[in-house]
């Protein structure tokens, strides 16, 4: 019971002490100094002038209003353009769709040639290693042939 109340009287000087510290900020804020032999005098802050406010807009009825000429112009630009995006769009699908279906008509008719393709590369691989071999061994026993001429 005592260490609560120890707390709380701790947490209300700490909340005391930033009050003050708060204030004295706010007040050194507004006090500014004359220089001299003259105390410091409260001085405070000059307000800053508020910008001119533009003028009304003129009614609709005393002015000249909107050009409906002007007006069905660019709606009818707009809709020109809008039918042109989507008749890109429409096309750019398509030719996806196409792609898609020349994709899964390679992919699906394919696996056949595929593997061939795979047996005939793995067959000629395995040609040129015997081959290869075989050449290493003729080079060697001719090696080995040299070596008993000169002992």
């Amino acid at each position: 019971m005592k260490t609560i109340k120890n707390q709380f009287g701790v947490i209300v000087g700490i909340a005391l002490v930033l009050g003050l510290a708060c204030v004295g900020t706010q007040a050194e804020d507004t006090n500014a100094t004359s220089g001299g032999d003259t105390p410091d005098v409260v001085v405070p802050k000059a307000k800053m002038e508020r910008p001119e406010r533009p003028g009304r807009p003129d009614k609709p009825g005393k002015n000249k209003g909107v050009n409906a000429g002007e007006l069905k112009e660019i709606v009818k630009n707009f809709q020109d353009q809008k039918k042109e995006f989507l008749r890109q769009q429409k096309d750019q699908k398509r030719d996806i769709r196409e792609l898609r279906e020349q994709i899964r008509g390679d992919a699906t008719g394919s696996p056949n040639s595929t593997r061939q393709e795979i047996k005939d590369s793995i067959a000629d691989a395995k040609r040129q290693a015997h081959e290869q071999g075989r050449k290493l061994i003729d080079e060697a026993k001719e090696q080995a042939k040299e070596d008993r001429k000169r002992d």
